[in-house]
């Protein structure tokens, strides 16, 4: 993410304009102007323009040129970081054998707790600034390739050793499942995706049961990466 972005948090969370001025004509032309300004500090933030929902005197879809009272214009920019996190994902998955199939193709969408997904459902998913997305890969392997922490015994004196637990286990890297992903995918991608995007979204990095449910036992649970807007 460029440091010279032009938004504050506060703005890029739900980036919204309305506009009511006196003149209808006036209105037209200051809704074109202010779309047309923020898409390009969008386009400079992000690299690409951000989808737009407008509503036209309160109804959506309407043309800007019909507008006689008020234009609102909302700018999906959680949708911008949904793409890069499937993109990054999809990128750092290891392929192979053809047999049952790939990992890398196994990232589930899920918008606020139901399966979306855009090749099935023929139309772009759309993602608004409060909804809650999950991303997440339930193959039975999928904890395997993520690899994590683990606690290697402490000395047979028992002292406890640096970055140890209470009982002198020491912390150390357990590399994941595939030596196509050494450092696993999920991970790596929300601390990553999290330092990109950090004045857009909270990108966290966690585990979900199958269908993105929460629950408490772990070999029902599956990597995930956890988006939402960021709080102002």
């Amino acid at each position: 993410m460029p440091t010279a972005s032009p938004f504050t948090s506060t703005r890029i969370k739900a980036l919204a304009d309305r506009i009511t001025v006196a003149s209808r004509q006036q209105l037209v032309e200051t809704t074109k102007e202010k779309v047309a300004a923020n898409q390009a500090a969008i386009r400079t933030a992000l690299g690409q323009e951000a989808p737009i929902h407008q509503y036209v005197d309160g109804s959506p879809n309407r043309p800007v040129d019909d507008a006689q009272l008020v234009t609102l214009t909302e700018f999906d920019l959680l949708g911008h970081v949904v793409d890069a996190a499937f993109q990054m994902l999809i990128e750092r998955s290891p392929v192979g054998p053809d047999e049952g199939g790939h990992y890398r193709d196994d990232h589930w969408l899920f918008v606020n707790g139901q399966r979306r997904d855009a090749t099935t459902e023929g139309a772009v998913v759309d993602i608004s600034p409060a909804d809650e997305v999950v991303i997440i890969n339930m193959r039975k392997y999928a904890r395997k390739i993520e690899g994590g922490f683990r606690f290697a015994k402490g000395n047979a004196g028992g002292r406890l050793l640096k970055g140890t637990g209470s009982e002198g286990h020491e912390k150390t890297r357990r590399p994941g499942l595939s030596v196509q992903a050494p450092d696993g995918v999920y991970e790596i991608s929300a601390k990553d995706l999290q330092r990109r995007f950090g004045n857009i979204a909270k990108i966290t990095f966690g585990d979900r049961g199958a269908l993105g449910a929460v629950v408490k036992t772990r070999e029902n649970r599956f990597p995930c990466l956890v988006i939402t807007a960021k709080a102002a």
